[in-house]
């Protein structure tokens, strides 16, 4: 099989960059619900229903992405660590 012609240095490599890329994207969930947080200080906001729930829905699909993300994160980092 093509895993077990990869050498441990090639697995660890392509761990690392999958581990980099999912640690980028959590960051980038985590600063978009920042923003949203940000805009449900504003009281303004409020006086737009429609825009309240659509960042809502927003919020709870970052949160569902974000669960998904770091899930993977340990998953990788886990085989990271037995390599």
């Amino acid at each position: 099989s093509k895993a077990s012609r990869q050498t441990p240095l090639k697995v660890r490599s392509r761990l690392e960059t999958r581990i980099a890329r999912v640690e980028r994207e959590i960051a980038a969930l985590d600063a978009r619900k920042a923003e949203i947080d940000a805009l449900f200080a504003q009281v303004e906001l409020y006086e737009d229903g429609a825009r309240v729930k659509t960042l809502q829905a927003e919020l709870e699909s970052i949160g569902l992405r974000n669960a998904e993300r770091v899930a993977e994160w340990e998953t990788l980092l886990g085989d990271y660590e037995k390599t």
